[in-house]
């Protein structure tokens, strides 16, 4: 040592973070102090420690469904791991599966690092053990995971070699070439299939108990299903003709073909691809939904005459349903004839005045074969009425799950149907009855109510009459017809008649007289605009969507002369109520949505089919036949998931250069960028899609006035400057989806996020759906100013969306407030223009904060409905009532609608008489844990009125839900010398 001048240093304690221990025993090498600088760094010194440091089957992906997490973060804690593998070949493996996904990291990656931490928080202690031993044996140890990667079904080696006593080298590889055997991918294709049928039958049992409890299926799982049907058939084929395949050998037989081999293997890593995204796509969080039942409740059906001939079937249906040996009656008439209003205005009858049943239940059973499964419902009522309408063949009631007879005495059966033959015959009706047509004098009358007063005229009267005679009686037929001719001169009313005298054109001979008529009011409609608009509107189907229509006529630029969106919802809204009147549309069970009748449905599309190749395919046609249409509805989710590869689009996407209007509603796929191709698009709706970051290639969409993003859950990441670019964008809807608004302090490369601030480079836009997490986000932000429509929730819980869903006013705004906040210019401005107003409030601050703005009534004159939710617990005056109710707010609380109280638990009183008798438009009352709340309203103990003023009546004349939970001192709703009164 003294040649070379080197010191002894005695023995070795620590060498590179790792600790060495000499002892008799041995030498053990550990880094337990490394170990625990790891745990205090991550915050996991005080976690649950965990027997492995992987879980059993977990798969891990670079394509994987978590959230990202901070790459800078992750690449530390691994690294980390990585030097901690110099001694604890026990975490080899997991530490190599987890070091792949540095620069694709997510939470799901993190979850499974962490179980790493808490592995070797249970195991501080180990590390390697070298002892003197008399036989110095070489051993070692081999596995491989085949094809575990699930991103490229490469397998993951590794080995262990020990020499005597001590493990001195191990390592953990994935590998790179890809050389697997005949057998594993057999194996891997096998395993793929059993995966998938076991995911089939398990989804397949949960369709088969929501059928039964009643429940309609929903279109992506039918679609799934029926993509894994086709994917193990086609499976099945394969693997026999694969086995054949690598059976052949090459040089005259005397080696294994390794090309054939090596395409096996590629084909099964392809298929278990397809079907690991067949297995993400299954996981559903609902197969079914339930259908709301139309319980009748209107005062009076629309559309219904009260005519002699229409007036003595209905008392004769009447007395049958009083007839106790009768349950099952039926209605029969020709289409068009008034069968199914009739049958509305009976159930209005038997459930108001005359009271014969306590509830009426109807459904349209066409011929889609819907079946109401209604058993367990029906049960619960003494008294039911249930009414199929329009059904062509017979419908198994057991199936249906309609107890008749014995099993329930109480409920009867309402059948209409067009073929008598189904009702006597097929549906064993004891009862029925024929609906006819209109007699002559009744016709005339109805004729003259749909066309005027007009008609009476002599020089009209003639032709008028004539044209009457021609629409044979049948109601729908009078009103289309009269309602198209109402205002029009006589030279149109005689080119009318002679249409209608026509004889029917070759290629029209399979329409029906009905069906002559409808298209004369079609052709009466006018524009070509207006044609256009309806005929779009039978495609559509029953119980359409006004807003879609909107969206359909400015893709398909149906209206000339229009600039905006909100002039193109103008025009469909007035062809609409004008389509209404003239009796082509009918009004559906929501404001929102149009319907229209069976017979004029059917002579649309026939008209749409003939005239402008638009067809709805209820089956597959060959791909020669839809050359020359234009417009295609696929009404069957099952026709979509069956549709062979010979039907796709004549060019590629990016070709269509003119495509105005791109519908991806529900998509499942992963990769739009290509979207940004499509330079003149102005409407995008990616509604309910899987997406999670919206591409920076939709900045090139610099014509786009519509994008529709709700309830895109998953939707994380708008890129800086993406919505900015859209400089023509007028309605931007976000509802229920992105709220990672950035904050303004962020800026240059550290962005990561759209600002709301860019919203302010956006001069048309109008309408705003979206989620801003705090009001304080709102200032110096002036889009606010030019907003006519919008729903707008501020605050930090995302699933207040679903508060409400329907909403009666353009202008809502919904606040979720803890504290008191700033109400600059901005944010006041938003509030004088909403008109339906949603306030969850939080804690005292937040209460005074809102009501300080909203007791100034004139400031909020476009207020029309407010909505409150309180939650406070930290009110501890309990002599006094909630700062909510006092005189103050009386003028504006009149207009609340439902009041919720939940957790006030530190008062005693909640209503004066006087804030009590202004809460005339209340419908429901919630309150719940308020555990010191004595009484509702307050006694005369409370000196908050002169005895002068006061009433002896409180009224509630709308209130029809009232809720109280967990109120243990709760004595009195009201201790003083007031009637109490629920209208």
């Amino acid at each position: 040592m003294e040649m070379f001048e080197m010191s002894d240093l005695g023995r070795m304690n620590y060498f590179l973070g790792m600790e060495v221990k000499q002892t008799a025993k041995g030498i053990f090498l550990s880094q337990s102090s490394f170990t625990m600088k790891i745990l205090d760094k991550f915050s996991m010194k005080n976690c649950k420690p965990t027997s492995t440091p992987m879980a059993v089957g977990v798969k891990l992906s670079r394509q994987g469904s978590g959230e990202p997490i901070c790459e800078t973060m992750y690449k530390s804690l691994i690294g980390s791991l990585l030097y901690l593998t110099a001694t604890r070949p026990d975490i080899m493996f997991a530490v190599s599966v987890l070091s792949r996904y540095m620069n694709c990291c997510n939470d799901q990656h993190f979850k499974a690092a962490k179980r790493v931490l808490r592995y070797i928080k249970g195991t501080i202690d180990h590390g390697v053990l070298f002892k003197r031993a008399e036989n110095m044996k070489l051993i070692g140890y081999v596995d491989s995971d085949w094809a575990g990667s699930c991103d490229d079904m490469r397998s993951t080696s590794g080995y262990a070699f020990s020499l005597g006593s001590g493990m001195f080298c191990w390592s953990s590889k994935k590998q790179s070439l890809v050389a697997q055997s005949t057998a594993e991918a057999e194996y891997v294709i096998q395993k793929s299939k059993l995966l998938i049928s076991l995911q089939r039958e398990r989804v397949q049992r949960s369709v088969d108990a929501d059928l039964r409890s009643g429940k309609e299926i929903r279109d992506d799982v039918n679609n799934w299903l029926s993509a894994v049907d086709r994917k193990i058939h086609k499976q099945e084929e394969k693997v026999t003709q694969d086995e054949e395949k690598a059976k052949k050998k090459c040089f005259v037989g005397l080696c294994p073909n390794i090309w054939t081999r090596y395409k096996l293997s590629l084909e099964a890593a392809e298929k278990a691809k397809a079907v690991a995204k067949l297995l993400e796509q299954s996981k559903f969080p609902e197969v079914a939904y339930r259908v709301a039942l139309q319980d009748i409740t209107v005062p009076q059906v629309k559309g219904y005459e009260e005519f002699e001939s229409r007036t003595s079937v209905l008392n004769e249906i009447m007395e049958a349903l009083k007839d106790n040996s009768v349950s099952v009656i039926g209605v029969h008439g020709m289409g068009g004839v008034g069968k199914t209003t009739l049958v509305k205005e009976i159930a209005r009858k038997v459930k108001g005045k005359d009271k014969l049943f306590d509830s009426v239940v109807i459904s349209t059973h066409s011929t889609d074969g819907k079946a109401l499964r209604l058993r367990e419902r029906l049960k619960k009522e003494k008294r039911v009425l249930v009414v199929l309408d329009d059904i062509w063949g017979k419908v198994d009631i057991e199936e249906v799950g309609i107890p008749l007879g014995d099993e329930h005495k109480g409920c009867k059966l309402l059948l209409t149907s067009r073929e008598l033959n189904v009702l006597s015959n097929r549906m064993d009706a004891q009862k029925c009855f024929t609906i006819e047509s209109l007699n002559k004098k009744e016709a005339w009358d109805l004729f003259k109510k749909k066309a005027g007063d007009c008609v009476e005229s002599c020089d009209l009267k003639p032709t008028a009459m004539e044209v009457a005679k021609k629409c044979a009686g049948l109601p729908i037929a009078i009103a289309t017809v009269a309602g198209a001719l109402r205002s029009k001169r006589l030279f149109e009313w005689k080119n009318a008649l002679r249409e209608l005298e026509r004889p029917s054109l070759s290629n029209f001979t399979e329409i029906t007289a009905v069906r002559k008529l409808i298209e004369l009011s079609f052709n009466y409609l006018g524009s070509e605009e207006v044609k256009q608009t309806f005929l779009l509107c039978s495609v559509m189907g029953r119980n359409g969507l006004v807003e879609d229509l909107v969206r359909y006529t400015v893709g398909l630029d149906l209206f000339s002369g229009v600039n905006t969106m909100e002039e193109a919802r103008n025009n469909v809204l007035t062809v609409v109520a004008n389509l209404k009147a003239s009796s082509l549309l009918l009004d559906s069970y929501e404001d929102e949505r149009f319907d229209i009748h069976d017979v004029v449905w059917d002579a649309a599309l026939n008209i749409a089919s003939r005239d402008y190749h638009v067809h709805v395919l209820r089956d597959y046609v060959p791909k020669e036949k839809m050359n020359s249409w234009r417009m295609i509805s696929l009404r069957c989710p099952r026709i979509i998931a069956e549709l062979p590869k010979e039907m796709e689009c004549s060019e590629s996407i990016n070709h269509l250069i003119d495509l105005r209007m791109l519908c991806l509603r529900g998509w499942r796929g992963e990769d739009i960028t290509i979207i940004g191709e499509l330079k003149n698009l102005e409407i995008l709706d990616l509604a309910c899609s899987s997406i999670k970051e919206l591409p920076k290639e939709i900045a090139q969409l610099t014509r786009l006035r519509l994008l529709d993003l709700s309830w895109c859950f998953g939707l994380k990441i708008i890129p800086p400057n993406v919505l900015s670019s859209l400089s023509k964008l007028e309605e931007l809807y976000m509802e229920g989806s992105f709220a990672e608004w950035e904050n303004d302090g962020v800026v240059g490369n550290k962005r990561r996020n759209a600002r709301l601030d860019e919203l302010n480079n956006l001069p048309h836009l109008t309408t705003l759906y979206a989620h801003i997490p705090n009001a304080q986000m709102i200032s110096k932000h002036i889009f606010i100013e030019t907003l006519d429509r919008y729903n707008i929730f501020v605050g930090d819980d995302h699933f207040a969306w679903i508060w409400n869903l329907k909403y009666e006013y353009s202008k809502t705004l919904k606040l979720k407030i803890y504290t008191n906040i700033y109400w600059d210019n901005l944010v006041k401005t938003l509030l004088k223009k909403t008109e339906d107003l949603y306030l969850n409030l939080k804690g005292l601050e937040g209460i005074r904060s809102v009501f300080a703005e909203l007791n100034n009534g004139v400031d909020f004159l476009n207020l029309k409905r407010v909505d409150v939710i309180i939650t406070m617990k930290e009110y501890s005056t309990n002599s006094e009532p909630l700062p909510l109710f006092n005189k103050q707010t009386c003028h504006w609380i009149s207009n609340l609608r439902r009041l919720i109280i939940n957790g006030c638990g530190n008062f005693e009183h909640l209503l004066s008489p006087s804030a009590a008798r202004s809460l005339v438009q209340l419908q429901r009352f919630d309150i719940a844990d308020c555990t010191c709340l004595r009484e509702m309203i307050f006694t005369e103990e409370i000196k908050e009125e002169e005895e002068e003023e006061r009433k002896d009546v409180i009224c509630f004349p709308r209130l029809n839900s009232l809720r109280i939970g967990n109120l243990p001192n709760l004595i009195f709703f009201c201790s003083g010398n007031y009637n109490i009164e629920f209208c």
